[in-house]
């Protein structure tokens, strides 16, 4: 599945663009300071007796207050006072380390507890009135991520992580902001898939150690995935990715047996890991980066148009939202020439979604519509000559159109 790469990062001599929005995990090293496993220390600061969640932040923003006027040292104490949390700590530093000049933007991934509620509260607080940020600071749960049961927390929350870094990524980039990823806070598995996000996604990952005086760049893994000879796997990797689950029977292990850890399989039903995941965006990366999209046609704009098929449709005539939208799609790319409806059910609400049609020519495209109402299956001929031109159409279209 990967070959080995010679690393070519360095730390020292690496030059990284400079960053202006952050997702950070979050932990409970923040609570950790003041409470015991069940019970607060009640420590006192500034007069001020910590026994509870607002009792904290209101010590921790009379720490604040006390030096606000002075920039330098606010930040030195943020860096450095372990009573702000591993975020605040790690966040000050690449702050004062000049990884940024300022965070526009934080997104903060709390775990599916009642502590994580709790303390990515106080911390959403503090980010904003020390502020380390810009605009408000956005909350995201990890559903699943909880300490309690193990099986949830390997399917249901590290997938959940995995996707809510990558959505929190492409959201970000979209809105032209320059992303990093914080790992200090949180479970310690959260740091490889950090890593790995941060590989495929081109975003660099920072962590700072408890002992360490400052945050670090983490580098690269050095890897390089070999998608060569994982094309032929992309049909099944999309229908899981888009119907979240399947039968574990389509999955061929038999022809591919390395295949199965990018899975997780239990009762005949077969879901991503959170490592399939990682490496299904990965692949799209490399196929959006490598492949070329199939070439215009030689048919006008008005000669494709006519080629749009819907007459044995039924009752598709009552959803003109159909007939713009396949419109749209033909003036939008020139790569397709013809598009033929072979299904539809007024009464079957569905998503959205581009594949491979289970028979036909390397040239055809299926479209799966819906309007949350009816859903119509529209066969496309385009102009593809290979099925990597094809892979790279599906994309773009999915990219741009499909709906949840």
């Amino acid at each position: 599945m990967v070959k080995a790469e010679k690393n070519r990062y360095s730390i020292k001599g690496a030059k990284m663009e400079t960053i202006n929005s952050l997702i950070c995990t979050v932990g409970t090293s923040l609570v950790s300071h003041w409470r015991t496993q069940n019970e607060w220390k009640n420590e006192e600061v500034n007069g001020i007796v910590v026994n509870s969640y607002e009792t904290m932040e209101h010590a921790l923003r009379k720490l604040i207050r006390n030096i606000e006027d002075d920039h330098d040292g606010l930040f030195e104490l943020l860096e450095n006072e372990k009573k702000f949390g591993a975020e605040i700590n790690s966040t000050a530093s690449l702050v004062r380390r000049k990884y940024t000049d300022q965070l526009e933007k934080v997104i903060l991934l709390r775990s599916d507890t009642d502590d994580g509620l709790r303390t990515s509260q106080v911390l959403k607080n503090i980010f904003e009135i020390a502020k380390l940020v810009e605009k408000p600071v956005e909350i995201k749960t990890i559903s699943g991520l909880q300490h309690e049961d193990e099986k949830r927390f390997r399917r249901e929350g590290l997938v959940n992580l995995v996707k809510t870094m990558v959505d929190a990524i492409e959201k970000l980039k979209a809105a032209g902001l320059k992303p990093a990823i914080n790992a200090t806070g949180g479970y310690k598995a959260q740091i490889a898939f950090a890593v790995l996000i941060g590989q495929v996604m081109k975003v660099p990952v920072f962590y700072r150690f408890e002992k360490f005086p400052q945050i670090i760049s983490l580098p690269p893994l050095p890897v390089n995935y070999d998608f060569g000879t994982w094309a032929r796997f992309y049909d099944i990797l999309k229908k899981t990715y888009d119907e979240t689950t399947i039968s574990a029977d389509e999955i061929p292990l038999d022809e591919e047996p390395a295949i199965e850890v990018l899975f997780e399989i239990e009762n005949n039903e077969a879901m991503l890991s959170s490592v399939g995941i990682i490496f299904f965006e990965a692949f799209r990366n490399f196929i959006n980066e490598n492949w070329n999209l199939p070439k215009p046609s030689d048919l006008s704009l008005d000669e494709r148009i006519k080629n749009i098929n819907l007459e044995h449709s039924g009752h598709i005539i009552k959803h003109p939202k159909l007939k713009s939208f396949l419109e749209k799609l033909f003036k939008d790319y020139e790569f397709i020439e013809r598009a033929q409806c072979e299904y539809f059910n007024p009464d079957l609400p569905s998503k959205t979604k581009f594949c491979k049609p289970k028979d036909g020519k390397v040239n055809e495209i299926m479209l799966t519509y819906s309007d949350g109402t009816a859903t119509a299956k529209i066969r496309f001929v385009t102009t593809a000559e290979n099925d990597g031109e094809r892979i790279r159409a599906i994309e773009e279209l999915t990219a741009r159109y499909s709906l949840d």
